[in-house]
């Protein structure tokens, strides 16, 4: 199975073909695509995106250090509710960028990190809430 895990299928570019795209990218073999909503503003654009195309497209939630000016803490359970949306996979973008360089370095890192940190944790919850099992551990003592 071939998937495309990182696109930007919801990008202005893609306003006149998108549905044209994803058709093509499935004749070409690739059976599932990532959507990439990497800013809060993008996020109910990524669960729409999906919803149109349930049996292709899945969607990342997270916040790209270029957005990170625009994320507060108060948008932190809006992100936790898309991560426990059917249509999220992952987490991400959440990386620390160094190619742009045109925002402030200390508080992509600091918040891209702190982002992570809690979006993985909340998808954890999420996961474990979702019945799905949790895996047993088993030390020297049985």
């Amino acid at each position: 199975m071939l998937i495309d895990t990182h696109a930007h299928l919801n990008d202005e570019k893609f306003n006149a073909d998108r549905g044209a795209v994803i058709a093509r990218a499935g004749e070409l073999g690739i059976q599932k695509i990532v959507e990439i909503a990497c800013a809060p503003g993008e996020w109910a654009l990524g669960e729409k995106l999906t919803a149109a195309y349930p049996d292709k497209v899945r969607c990342a939630f997270g916040v790209h250090p270029e957005y990170i000016k625009d994320f507060t803490p108060a948008a932190l359970p809006e992100l936790e509710k898309y991560l426990q949306t059917p249509c999220a996979v992952a987490v991400g973008e959440i990386g620390l960028d160094y190619y742009w360089d045109d925002h402030p370095r200390d508080l992509a890192q600091g918040g891209a990190v702190g982002t992570a940190a809690n979006a993985t944790a909340a998808l954890r919850q999420i996961l474990q809430a979702g019945g799905v099992p949790r895996p047993q551990r088993q030390g020297i003592r049985g």
